[in-house]
C-alpha cells in the first residue's frame, strides 16, 4: 500500500470541496515522490460540481507537486520526510501550508475577490456615484 492509501484510502462515496482539495494535494505530494494516481486525481475532479471547482482541484494538485519537487530538490530529503512534512506535518489539510490566502488556501488557490458579488439593492445598480450627484 502506498503513502496516499494509508493515509486516506480510495473507498470514497462523495467528497466536500475541502476533502477534494487537501486529497488533491496529497495526490500531488505524491506525484513528486514518483507514486502517481491519475484514476484517483480524476475521480476527486469528476465529483466537483462546477469547472470552477474542478480548476481548483488541479491547482491543489500542482501545488502539491511543486512543494514536493522543490523540498526534495532544495533540501535533498527523501520522500518519507517530504510527505511527513507536506501532508502528515499539516494534517493533510492543505489550509495549514505556508503561503496562505484568506481562507487559508494557498494563495494560488484562493477564491479571486473580483469573482464574488456585492449584494446590491435594485435601486443602487441604476444610481449614480456618490462624486457625480450634486449636494
Amino acid at each position: 500500500m502506498n503513502r496516499y492509501e494509508s493515509a486516506y484510502g480510495k473507498d470514497w462515496d462523495s467528497l466536500g470541496k475541502q476533502e477534494a482539495i487537501n486529497r488533491a494535494y496529497a495526490l500531488g505530494v505524491g506525484t513528486a515522490l514518483d507514486e502517481y494516481h491519475p484514476a484517483e486525481l480524476d475521480a476527486i475532479r469528476a465529483e466537483m460540481a462546477n469547472a470552477y471547482d474542478k480548476s481548483v482541484v488541479e491547482l491543489a494538485f500542482d501545488e502539491g507537486k511543486n512543494e514536493g519537487q522543490k523540498i526534495k530538490r532544495d533540501q535533498g530529503e527523501d520522500n518519507e520526510k517530504v510527505w511527513a512534512q507536506l501532508v502528515e506535518g499539516g494534517g493533510g489539510d492543505v489550509a495549514e501550508t505556508p503561503a496562505e490566502g484568506p481562507a487559508g488556501l494557498p494563495d494560488s488557490i484562493s477564491r479571486a475577490e473580483l469573482l464574488e458579488r456585492r449584494n446590491l439593492d435594485t435601486t443602487q445598480a441604476t444610481e449614480l456615484p456618490e462624486f457625480l450627484q450634486k449636494d
